[in-house]
């Protein structure tokens, strides 16, 4: 992929996080213990840290609009670059 976002937050917050949305629908990856997702966590640190330009991290553990904020700046300015003053040719409406 061009673009992975990447939305961290500690195994024990997302798991609870998981739990609270829906008690009696969890899946087989929410059941695994929190040592599994805290590796999972460690390893997307290390894609993330081999990969900066197309690995984004957010820290999901903000608000929910600053995720959001955080995901269309990240989003806007991978798809869509900023124009050079005078390129019609990339221009793109807003």
């Amino acid at each position: 992929p061009d673009l992975t976002l990447w939305l961290d937050l500690p195994a024990k917050t997302g798991l609870t996080r998981a739990h609270k949305r829906d008690k009696t629908n969890t899946n087989r990856f929410e059941n695994k213990t929190a040592a599994y997702h805290a590796k999972v966590r460690e390893s997307f640190q290390t894609l993330a840290a081999a990969a900066p330009q197309r690995i984004k991290r957010i820290d999901a553990s903000q608000e929910i609009n600053l995720v959001a904020t955080q995901i269309l700046a990240i989003v806007e300015s991978h798809f869509f670059p900023h124009d050079k003053p005078n390129d019609k040719e990339n221009h793109r409406d807003r």
